[in-house]
């Protein structure tokens, strides 16, 4: 793990700026085709590689995250294409795969950035659209059942930042622990730009406060359900 991360860090210093597809067009008239070729060749290997890097590394570890040079890694590819549509440049679908990862999207082994696991996208059936919850717009609201659940409640609102694009949301609901802890409901499912594509994670932007997921807290509160409807059986 350690060498892997180490070869992260060599690739991303290596990695060069996406560039618009219009842009590569322009440059090619410009100077010679194969030493633009030759170019692009060598930057589509080094983004193989720190997609072998981020998809054998295990993201979620706490210390591999804090890892400094992970870390640095990160960083940098964040600054690379910090307000860079990524649908329009060159080498989109590795570019998308690579900022899935480093911002926490859980795209490990798919192929097609633009594709998503579908018990994401679905919504149960039976249940109203507006009920199943929203993280549209600048405030989150929760699905009903979770709404209506005796351990949650309303308080201050927090600010929540995408991982992504750094969009703001705005969640002033929250899950009351077992021992007393107030935790604020953050959308599990992410910030989805588009209807397919999802940029990014919601976590509060004081990292001092405790949150999580609404669908952490509907399990908790199906698993309820389930427990109350067999004791009456």
């Amino acid at each position: 793990a350690g060498s892997m991360c180490r070869l992260l860090l060599k690739g991303a210093a290596w990695l060069a700026k996406p560039r618009l597809k219009a842009q590569c067009l322009a440059d090619e008239a410009m100077s010679e085709s194969a030493q633009l070729q030759l170019r692009a060749a060598l930057q589509s290997r080094l983004r193989k590689a720190i997609l072998a890097c981020l998809r054998g590394l295990d993201l979620r570890d706490a210390g591999t995250c804090q890892r400094m040079d992970v870390r640095v890694a990160m960083e940098h590819i964040r600054s690379l294409v910090n307000e860079v549509d990524l649908d329009k440049v060159n080498a989109s679908k590795q570019w998308l795969a690579i900022t899935g990862l480093v911002n926490g999207s859980d795209l490990q082994g798919v192929e097609n950035c633009d594709a998503v696991p579908k018990q994401d996208l679905k919504l149960k059936k039976g249940v109203p659209r507006a009920a199943a919850g929203s993280a549209k717009g600048s405030v989150f609201t929760p699905a009903a059942a979770i709404q209506a659940w005796a351990q949650v409640q309303r308080g201050a609102c927090v600010v929540l930042i995408c991982t992504g694009c750094q969009k703001q949301l705005g969640s002033d609901w929250y899950f009351k622990k077992a021992s007393g802890e107030l935790c604020v409901i953050v959308p599990g499912s992410g910030h989805f730009p588009t209807k397919y594509r999802r940029c990014g994670r919601y976590y509060p932007e004081d990292k001092g406060v405790k949150y999580t997921s609404d669908k952490t807290v509907a399990a908790i509160v199906k698993k309820s359900r389930s427990s109350q409807h067999a004791l009456v059986n």
